[in-house]
């Protein structure tokens, strides 16, 4: 991460940009996830913990078999000879028990199977009454239950309401953080970028009126920098990434990203301003492909997948967009914005999101010709890594014999080796690199820092390699292995 000495260099001031925004989509993911959880487990608990609900589904299953089925069972239970009384446990008993005798499958049916327990239990909170001509009708059996019925309705249809609020909020949230994205990528332009194609900021003018309020010329541009991202941030979400586009021919390729961008700014517009109603505006600027399904007046769903599946495509675009609009108002120096992207990508990778670990990676190498050896090396590892943990281990084979290693030292040897799941060789490499460390203490940290890599997540559960740590002083606590993401995170 950028230092705080370095806040003034106007290449860090640009770099903050995009990591805040990495950190604002990172943080909306925690909070989504985290409330939602809260919320479906409240919600599990009620439903769990109320025998009014826990009864209810066998209630409306009993109610649905008196009703269509009763011409069936009428030898043992003839409902128009019960007119003005309740179905009784021993009257569902006869007609649970015809049903078995006469070998009669009704497996839609909940009762034709159900413990005598719960019928009993079932009864005390429901009743069913026979009406003339045979009507049945399921009501709760004191005005206490239904009370206490309407209380837990309310309270499930509290905890929905939240989680589609929460849903709701966390939509706008996200497409605020993506526009502030968009609006410092326009301002660091009319900041850094000399040969920005953006003329419009060069023709604009200032009022007398308010020059007049203000004390110098920086304040004065200061205002109409302020005047002129409004203008274009009153644009649509298209209109971004094509004024984007002008300043980086890259940017216009991006054409199935800014398909999605569109058809999210769209949905958050119609949550925000026609209560989540798909109207005419959506379904003539949206892709066909996203609009599935969907057509005027219908209620648009926002599903916690679709959330996720948000912030994972915007955190990419928006370092797409970021590093295209980088390399241009830099002339080709990215240097800084590689280290910035390397530690994205690798955290990316740590938290098992291949998919977006691997597109910045692939973006990066992109500028392969400005990268020395062994930052190529290491991006061409990690991108690898992308695919193994997606277990498709032919195509790493594939892609590992394309890297050339003869000349590489033996932490990429290993890293290679480790690729393949050749770890015998793997601690060979290891060894002979670990040799040359004088002090436990910089053997430590060399081991240390190999258990934050992923591709050390299943080399560090064999033997061979434990036996090695514990034999030069490092002992591995595999109860602190996660077996989900078996990372080490404690030595002794």
């Amino acid at each position: 991460m950028i230092d705080d000495e370095l806040k003034n260099d106007k290449n860090a001031n640009v770099l903050v940009s995009i990591e805040k925004y990495i950190e604002k989509l990172d943080t909306l993911q925690y909070y989504f996830q985290d409330v939602q959880e809260i919320l479906l487990e409240k919600q599990k608990i009620i439903e769990e913990n109320s025998d009014i609900l826990k009864f209810l589904s066998l209630a409306n299953d009993v109610s649905r078999l008196l009703k269509q089925d009763s011409s069936m069972y009428k030898s043992v239970y003839d409902v128009n000879q019960h007119e003005g009384s309740d179905v009784k446990y021993d009257d569902l008993k006869l007609i649970q028990s015809w049903y078995v005798d006469n070998d009669v499958s009704r497996d839609n049916f909940e009762l034709i199977n159900q413990d005598d327990n719960d019928i009993k239990n079932m009864l005390e909170y429901y009743s069913f009454k026979v009406w003339k001509g045979g009507k049945i009708t399921l009501t709760f059996r004191t005005g206490e239950i239904a009370n206490e019925a309407s209380e837990i309705s309310r309270s499930i249809k509290r905890n929905r309401d939240a989680l589609a609020e929460l849903a709701t909020s966390s939509v706008i949230t996200l497409a605020n953080t993506f526009e502030l994205l968009i609006s410092n990528v326009f301002r660091n332009d009319i900041e850094y970028n000399s040969k920005t194609k953006d003329t419009g900021f060069d023709s604009m003018s200032i009022s007398f009126t308010d020059l007049s309020k203000i004390g110098n010329v920086s304040e004065a541009r200061e205002l109409l920098v302020e005047e002129h991202l409004t203008d274009i941030m009153k644009k649509s979400a298209g209109d971004w990434l094509n004024r984007l586009g002008k300043i980086n021919k890259k940017i216009f390729k991006l054409n199935d990203e800014q398909l999605k961008v569109v058809e999210f700014f769209q949905r958050r517009n119609i949550i925000v301003h026609n209560d989540g109603i798909v109207n005419n505006y959506y379904l003539t600027n949206v892709d066909e492909n996203l609009k599935k399904n969907l057509k005027k007046g219908d209620k648009i769903e926002i599903s916690a997948q679709y959330i996720i599946k948000k912030i994972s495509e915007l955190r990419v675009i928006g370092l797409k967009i970021f590093w295209y609009w980088y390399e241009t108002a830099f002339q080709g120096e990215i240097s800084e914005i590689f280290n910035t992207y390397t530690g994205v990508a690798f955290k990316l990778l740590k938290l098992g999101k291949n998919t977006e670990a691997r597109n910045v990676y692939e973006l990066m190498l992109e500028q392969s010709n400005k990268l020395n050896g062994s930052q190529k090396l290491t991006t061409k590892i990690n991108l690898i890594q992308t695919y193994k943990w997606e277990n498709n281990q032919e195509k790493v084979i594939d892609e590992v014999k394309k890297l050339d290693f003869s000349l590489a030292n033996d932490a990429f040897k290993m890293s290679r080796c480790l690729l393949l799941d050749d770890f015998d060789n793997a601690l060979r490499f290891l060894k002979r690199h670990i040799s040359y460390q004088k002090t436990l203490d910089e053997k430590t940290d060399i081991i240390d820092e190999y258990l934050t890599w992923p591709l050390f997540k299943k080399f560090i559960l064999e033997d061979n390699f434990s036996k090695y740590a514990d034999s030069i002083g490092y002992e591995i606590k595999v109860s602190d292995i996660d077996q989900g993401d078996k990372k080490c995170t404690e030595k002794k």
